[in-house]
């Protein structure tokens, strides 16, 4: 409910054309009705509060220049996204409601917007976030946790308060990467970021990414809409990879089952870094690509582990 402090305060706002004022005590309604489970009603007056150009994204802004959010805007198709065909759908499903979300409101229903991406490094955790930002058109913010636990020490909280803020007035897909580590740093800092998550009614699509899910508890767990296990390439994911990423600069290009058995230690993004090597080489020295030499390289990498 509105109360008469913030009745006056928007008064005040509006005569003295603070745009950024009265666009602040929109959203501190909108948060206390979605708090009362008024969705709708808080989703109108966060468009409200975004309807005002010279105060819309200086939250943002502000914690852009100091390096807490990345910005992105990338170009991968899903095409390019090579993974389980499990998370195929899922991800399907995810794009699908997002896109027809106008139409789930209607029945009192949202699209699938928190989500939690667990699994090995090199997956394609980060890759599918790309994606998902891609195909919907909206820009990737990555949050980067690190600077925010190192640098802000003692202000998380209102750090967070900050990015969750601008998750509701700045539509995108927003990443949060390596959550383990933090956590290690910090259990309290784990606590206060679930805390944020469970609160937020945003339109964005939030995304963390976990080596191990287990570090969350289990109540907390049922705060995501999806939890994708991102697992090691399977034998037709290798062979997808080598075919997609070399057969342009190699017609016809097929691995052979040496090559796919060697490279099954090997991450998604491990390959990928292969095959970028081995096009390099090829184009720079004028020759053909050579399984041999991917072999070699393969090896190589493996020997790193």
């Amino acid at each position: 409910m509105i109360t008469e402090n913030q009745v006056k305060g928007l008064i005040k706002a509006h005569n003295n054309n603070n745009d950024e004022e009265f666009r602040k005590i929109i959203l501190q309604i909108a948060n206390e009705e979605a708090k009362l489970e008024h969705h709708d009603f808080s989703r109108e007056l966060k468009t409200l509060a975004n309807s005002t150009k010279r105060g819309q994204s200086v939250l943002l802004d502000t914690i852009q220049k100091n390096l807490i959010i990345k910005k992105y805007e990338p170009k991968e198709t899903f095409s390019d996204l090579i993974v389980s065909h499990d998370i195929h759908i899922r991800l399907r499903t995810i794009l699908k409601e997002y896109n027809k979300s106008k139409k789930s409101k209607d029945y009192g229903l949202s699209h699938r917007r928190k989500l939690l991406f667990e699994g090995n490094k090199g997956t394609g955790r980060t890759y599918t976030a790309s994606v998902i930002a891609s195909e919907l058109n909206l820009p990737l913010y990555v949050v980067q946790l690190d600077r925010l636990v190192q640098k802000y020490i003692g202000e998380t909280q209102s750090k967070l308060r900050q990015i969750f803020n601008s998750i509701d007035t700045n539509e995108g897909v927003y990443l949060f990467d390596e959550l383990d580590n933090f956590c290690i740093i910090d259990r309290n800092f784990l606590d206060e970021f679930m805390q944020f998550i469970t609160q937020d009614f945003s339109n964005s699509i939030i995304i963390i990414i976990t080596n191990n899910k287990k570090i969350i508890e289990e109540a907390s767990l049922r705060t995501f809409d999806e939890i994708l296990h991102f697992k090691m390439p399977t034998e037709e994911e290798i062979e997808n990879i080598y075919r997609n990423k070399l057969s342009s600069f190699e017609e016809g290009f097929v691995a052979s089952n040496q090559l796919i058995f060697q490279s099954q230690l090997l991450a998604h993004s491990e390959i990928v870094r292969v095959c970028d090597e081995v096009i390099k080489e090829s184009v720079l020295n004028n020759q053909k690509i050579s399984e041999a030499r991917i072999l070699s390289l393969v090896k190589a990498r493996v020997s790193q582990f």
